[in-house]
């Protein structure tokens, strides 16, 4: 015996799962045909599905999960699963607003921890940027100290670590520059000496022939002031033409070697002077200089005179025909 099953008042029992409002589960058959439907079941049960319904797609797809609006208009997510021993199909369709929505607060949370965070690490940031911005600075301010004429200000060694430890070996250089200026100063006072009391003249001038440098030994040998000196241009001193001297110059500056020679000439000054010359070529940060180096030789010189002259007077004596007495 067969007894009527009225499908639009079956209610099956499916699951305890509590399910969001709006949720419709349903058996279709493999043509279309709504066998039951959980919400308003009078309406739809045995009428047919339309073909391009979520449901129907995913049958003739065989497809698990998709979305899209039902018999009902609702958009929902829909899953279909065949019913074993039967060309039926189960579905569920689960209304995508809730689901949504549901997202859209978890992505809210989500922003707003990420947001937390992110203020978190900003308030980091900044304070690890104070810590090393201060030290940086007061290493500016060193800087600037020093260089404003202040030599024994040091950094304060302060702050983050790697910014201290810059502080340390930037304060460790500064004393070694302190020692090696101190060193190269007390070399420029011993060479000052040197030249300012060798009895060697020693005069620089450069490549337009003026004079950059002396000593006062070379204004003594041609009894000049040391402004005078330092006034002049090889270029234009008539005596040094007149005597053989700027030849001898113009020649030492396309020469690689010093040239050396003896002059006896009258100065510009008037000062009459057996001079001792000698030039170099310098070539000095891509320019050239000429380098002259003088000796006072007059003395030297009247003293051979004299000798010359004694040989020469006895010499005549010893040489002179012998008298005859009577």
């Amino acid at each position: 015996m067969v007894l009527p099953i009225d499908l639009a008042a079956y209610v099956p029992s499916i699951s305890t799962a509590t399910l969001p409002p709006g949720t419709v589960v349903g058996i279709v058959t493999a043509g279309g045909t709504l066998v039951w439907r959980n919400l308003d079941p009078q309406t739809w049960v045995g009428k047919k599905v339309d073909a391009q319904s979520p449901v129907m797609r995913l049958i003739s797809t065989r497809g698990e999960l998709t979305q899209g609006a039902g018999l009902d208009g609702v958009n929902r997510f829909v899953a279909v699963a065949p019913v074993p021993g039967a060309d039926w199909y189960a579905y569920v369709g689960i209304p995508s607003v809730p689901v949504y929505a549901a997202a859209n607060s978890q992505s809210m949370r989500n922003a707003i921890l990420g947001l937390l965070c992110l203020l978190g690490l900003l308030g980091v940031a900044v304070l690890l940027a104070r810590r090393i911005e201060r030290p940086l600075q007061e290493l500016v301010g060193t800087v600037r100290a020093i260089r404003g004429g202040k030599p024994g200000v040091r950094a304060k060694a302060a702050g983050v670590r790697e910014v201290a430890e810059l502080a340390g070996e930037f304060n460790l250089l500064l004393d070694h520059l302190d020692e090696a200026v101190g060193r190269l100063g007390d070399e420029k006072e011993l060479n000052r000496n040197i030249i300012e009391t060798s009895p060697v003249g020693i005069c620089i001038f450069d490549e337009q022939g003026g004079c950059v440098a002396a000593n006062p030994a070379v204004a003594r040998h041609i009894g000049a002031t040391m402004t005078q000196v330092l006034a002049q241009n090889y270029h234009q001193i008539e005596s040094w033409k007149r005597s053989g001297i700027y030849a001898l110059a113009r020649k030492a500056m396309e020469s690689n070697a010093p040239l050396a020679d003896v002059f006896p000439a009258t100065s510009s000054f008037g000062k009459e002077v057996w001079l001792g010359v000698t030039f170099c070529r310098l070539d000095i940060g891509g320019r050239q200089y000429l380098m002259l180096l003088t000796s006072d030789l007059t003395e030297a010189k009247r003293a051979e005179l004299a000798v010359e002259q004694s040989e020469q007077k006895s010499a005549l004596w010893l040489n002179r025909p012998p008298t005859v007495s009577s």
